[in-house]
């Protein structure tokens, strides 16, 4: 036998079970960073589904307090209904990353992710949130 053959054959073998490994694990990696960042993406969720349900009053509760004394409920229901006219009713909200960092000592955080929109229309979206109270509240707004 060629020995070049039994290593492309050792190496077809370490593919596989890569592959085997992969499709066993994958789900666990994967329900695990669901719940790692979950305590991120609920806030985010909820203040898309407010903005669905047009409960302005709950959308703004999202909001962090430095960022609620600026929006009022008002302009919130203005600029999104204004979006909504342009780009349709909001579907949902798919995350493409989350980040945490401690920034002089206040614990801040970015989502990032695609915001869907019934008209098939999508946006890119970068999400500042800030911890206030032991709660995520987003510091800007999407």
């Amino acid at each position: 036998m060629r020995p070049w053959l039994l290593g492309c054959g050792g190496l077809l073998v370490l593919v596989v079970l890569a592959c085997v490994l992969l499709a066993v694990f994958a789900p666990q990696i994967g329900r695990r960073l669901e719940e790692a960042t979950s305590p991120l993406r609920q806030p985010v969720r909820g203040y898309y589904a407010a903005v669905r349900e047009h409960d302005w009053q709950r959308t703004e509760s999202y909001l962090s307090g430095s960022l609620r004394s600026k929006e009022g409920v008002g302009r919130l229901r203005r600029d999104w209904l204004r979006r909504q006219e342009a780009y349709g009713r909001v579907e949902r909200f798919e995350f493409t990353g989350t980040d945490v960092r401690v920034v002089s000592g206040s614990e801040q955080a970015t989502v990032t992710g695609v915001l869907h929109y019934s008209s098939g229309q999508s946006e890119q979206k970068v999400i500042q949130l800030v911890r206030e109270g032991g709660r995520w509240r987003l510091a800007s707004l999407p």
